[in-house]
């Protein structure tokens, strides 16, 4: 059974199978009850993950402000969602997520809370839980109107709830051919419905999951750390500048691009262009989209933060073959970067390590990275091979 400290992953595509999950290192997988069954969870998918030893959670979600609707559409969803998760076999005494995927404010707080309750009215109020950012999840709590959160790292400010069951990490992977994003268990009951059949310990009620969550510190303005908030401010062009030597005046001009240009190794022009971002992208673990975005400059101020910012790759150490870590790679060995490993990628590898370059991701490969970074070598790339590279990126050792 999966528990504090564990990773999962959730999607809405097609389903990457238990087999490629576990390969990947992951406990859990997160997985959707609605009224679309293309994108639903179904019998043969949880009897397939639970087979190959991935435990399950459930989120109904509909539309991303469905909780606006109040009490009315929390009777019908959750009867709904009662109903999908019977049908697979979902234990009765587990909770369900219910998702508030957008930045609320507290002035919308009412119709949420009126929402949870009359799901509570009829799954029971201790088998409610609320998938939404870090304010969401503390009111929530303080009202009263759910028992399990799972946050969301946006709309959070960098902020982790010391009373969620589950955070969801910024930035995805791919496994199984499918973009998942990442999910830490924060506690040992996070709502999980065993594949080993076993029973989750009784929940807190939301108590203090011992800063479990292991994204970096957020920092709140204080002690000289970066407020988390995605805006590419004063402040946060200043802390680049001084990481990377640049004139320190607050003003993101082409001399602050050419000294990080410069730092990343790609061509010197001082514009901020795709190229340069997806590079920053790839140092700082956010998404591969080459748009220098509030997710971008999230992660860069998170990364900053840390002191870890330009000299190590700020990727999660998860053990699976990400976009984050391939682009991290990509980076690290002149190859283009776009966070997909192609033919191109592993000439690149190779040629870094000064091996046959093929374009193969073959055992002679797998090997000399294995030996490069202090894995065992056997030639085959397991979720302790991928650890030992994204570590060895991460110190700055690679």
């Amino acid at each position: 059974m999966a528990a504090k400290g564990d990773t999962g992953v959730d999607y809405s595509a097609a389903p990457p199978g238990g087999a490629a999950i576990a390969a990947a290192g992951y406990r859990f997988a997160a997985r959707y009850l609605s009224n679309s069954p293309s994108k639903n969870i179904d019998e043969a998918e949880a009897a397939d993950l639970r087979s190959n030893g991935i435990d399950v959670v459930v989120v109904w979600e509909t539309t991303a402000m469905r909780a606006l609707d109040g009490q009315a559409a929390g009777s019908q969803d959750a009867a709904a969602a009662r109903e999908q998760a019977d049908a697979l076999g979902f234990p009765a005494d587990a909770p369900i997520y219910f998702a508030v995927d957008f930045d609320a404010s507290e002035a919308q707080q009412a119709p949420i809370d009126a929402y949870l309750s009359a799901a509570g009215s009829v799954l029971g109020a201790d088998l409610v839980g609320v998938y939404g950012g870090f304010y969401v999840v503390e009111r929530c709590f303080e009202n009263g109107t759910a028992t399990f959160g799972w946050q969301t790292g946006a709309w959070s400010g960098g902020q982790v709830s010391d009373q969620a069951h589950i955070y969801q990490r910024i930035g995805q992977v791919t496994v199984g051919g499918t973009e998942c994003d990442v999910d830490e268990a924060l506690q040992d009951n996070f709502g999980q419905w065993p594949a080993d059949g076993s029973t989750p310990p009784p929940n807190d009620g939301g108590g203090d999951n011992g800063g479990g969550a292991t994204p970096p510190p957020s920092g709140g303005g204080g002690d000289g750390q970066l407020t988390v908030d995605g805006q590419f401010g004063p402040a946060t062009i200043r802390a680049l500048q001084t990481a990377v030597g640049a004139q320190v005046d607050g003003q993101a001009g082409p001399d602050t691009w050419r000294h990080v240009q410069q730092t990343l190794g790609v061509p010197v022009d001082g514009q901020p262009g795709a190229q340069t971002i997806r590079a920053l992208q790839a140092r700082v673990g956010a998404a591969i989209d080459g748009n220098f975005g509030s997710g971008t400059t999230a992660q860069l101020q998170q990364a900053l933060n840390a002191g870890v910012f330009p000299a190590e790759y700020f990727i999660t150490v998860d053990g699976g073959l990400g976009r984050q870590t391939i682009a991290a790679l990509q980076a690290a060995t002149g190859a283009t970067i776009d966070g997909h490993a192609g033919a191109d990628t592993w000439r690149h590898v190779q040629r870094y390590l000064n091996i046959t370059a093929d374009g193969e991701l073959g055992p002679q490969t797998i090997r000399a990275l294995q030996q490069h970074t202090g894995a065992t070598v056997d030639g085959q790339a397991g979720p302790s091979t991928w650890r030992h590279v994204q570590q060895a990126l991460r110190d700055g050792t690679f």
